[in-house]
């Protein structure tokens, strides 16, 4: 059993947790500021954009070459959400996610993609902050592709399952925070992992995982 490893290497995560820290401490005045934000109604329908960062694995049955993404420069992905509220405390979201990395082969890399689908519910109805569950259901593409022609990729995809959890900071009656982690089981298609000369791990049986962190702002009308 070979695996290959698609991460985020180590100057992205320290990019990722200075902005998280930085975050962190404009969390309190923003929770001094929200406190007299008075929700006065819930609303129904919600879109966001957000930042996202985190690790990936995949599990290849047969001969495989590890794969990770290039020390030398950090990537971040970005994610769009919408949402229906049906209540207070529970609602449906749909969100997209994507983002590219160089790999340690130099003419590789690995544009990711996921769309998921799932229920959100809120852990207390009302308040300035309010923590949630999250569970549902994600596609999960990967391409690899070769630099210099754009005709040699491999793409992988998969259905999985998400789960995570979160909190929500409330700014305005409209406006409110997202912090979230989320993970993902995946059950990917068989593939014969064959781009070029560059990377060729043979017919493979494939499962993997995606735990991710994400920051985002979300809009509510």
């Amino acid at each position: 059993m070979m695996t290959r490893r698609m991460m985020f290497d180590r100057s992205t995560r320290g990019t990722l947790l200075t902005t998280v820290l930085m975050l962190l401490l404009l969390i309190p005045g923003m929770v001094l500021a929200a406190e007299s934000v008075e929700i006065e109604k819930w609303r129904r329908f919600e879109i966001g954009l957000g930042i996202t960062g985190g690790i990936a694995s995949l599990q290849e049955e047969g001969q495989g070459t590890v794969l990770e993404t290039d020390g030398d420069e950090a990537t971040m992905g970005l994610d769009l959400t919408f949402g229906y509220n049906f209540n207070p405390r529970l609602s449906l979201e749909l969100a997209i996610v994507g983002s590219p990395h160089d790999t340690n082969i130099e003419n590789i890399e690995v544009q990711q993609g996921l769309f998921s689908i799932g229920l959100r519910y809120h852990l207390v109805e009302s308040g300035a902050i309010r923590p949630y569950v999250y569970g549902g259901l994600s596609a999960v593409g990967s391409e690899i592709v070769l630099k210099d022609d754009d005709d040699e990729e491999l793409e992988v995809a998969g259905i999985g399952g998400t789960f995570g959890g979160g909190v929500r900071l409330a700014v305005s009656p409209r406006f409110q925070l997202d912090l979230g982690l989320k993970h993902t089981i995946i059950n990917y298609e068989e593939t014969d992992i064959v781009v070029g000369d560059e990377y060729d791990g043979g017919p493979v049986d494939q499962t993997g995982a995606n735990t991710s962190l994400s920051f985002g702002m979300r809009f509510l009308f």
